[in-house]
């Protein structure tokens, strides 16, 4: 079989003894899942498309990233909001496993830009006011799926809210854009970003 170097010279595994990191990333995702919520990533981007589409004016924006920062809100909603997101964005499984669909899908994105002609990153936050209740296990359910990152702010500065925003943003888009959508305002409760 053929060999994996490791770091050092003298060190030699055999690829048939030691998963590669790629394998054990293809290991944790769920094909039918996958498919489920590419499916319904596609037709929530036809239904966005048809309805946003005018003659002479172009349109650029990315159905997957209003998907998945929706896909935020509907982790941590219930009754009537849930089912509402749930038809408009076409989420192939209940709240409480959103998160974990998305996480398999971006594993899968990130194996597709896994070379030096392609690079993906893909950043989501939440920002919820000081006295916003978060579902407890949200954060950990963000984090642990998504690498996402919430963050409890005071809306009623939003100046100082509106700058860490803008941190946030430039860090994580490595300086392409510099400023996060705005302005914040002190009625705020909870920013998505994707």
């Amino acid at each position: 079989g053929s060999l994996l170097l490791g770091a050092s010279a003298s060190t030699v595994i055999a690829d048939d003894e030691k998963e590669t990191s790629a394998e054990k990333v293809e290991a944790k995702i769920d094909r039918t899942a996958l498919r489920s919520l590419s499916k319904a990533n596609q037709e929530f981007a036809y239904d966005f498309y048809r309805r946003g589409i005018h003659p002479g004016r172009n349109l650029v924006l990315s159905p997957y990233g209003i998907s998945e920062c929706f896909a935020l809100l509907y982790a941590g909603s219930s009754a009537d909001t849930a089912h509402l997101l749930e038809d408009l964005f076409h989420y192939p499984v209940p709240a409480d496993e959103i998160m974990a669909s998305f996480g398999n899908l971006r594993r899968h994105i990130d194996r597709q830009g896994d070379d030096e002609t392609c690079r993906i990153d893909i950043a989501s936050s939440c920002w919820a006011g000081k006295d916003v209740r978060v579902r407890p296990g949200y954060a950990r359910d963000l984090e642990s799926n998504i690498a996402g990152e919430i963050f409890s702010v005071d809306f009623n500065d939003p100046d100082a809210v509106q700058e860490r925003m803008n941190t946030w943003v430039d860090e994580n888009t490595n300086g392409l854009i510099k400023e996060a959508p705005g302005p914040v305002a002190p009625a705020d409760l909870l920013i998505l970003m994707n």
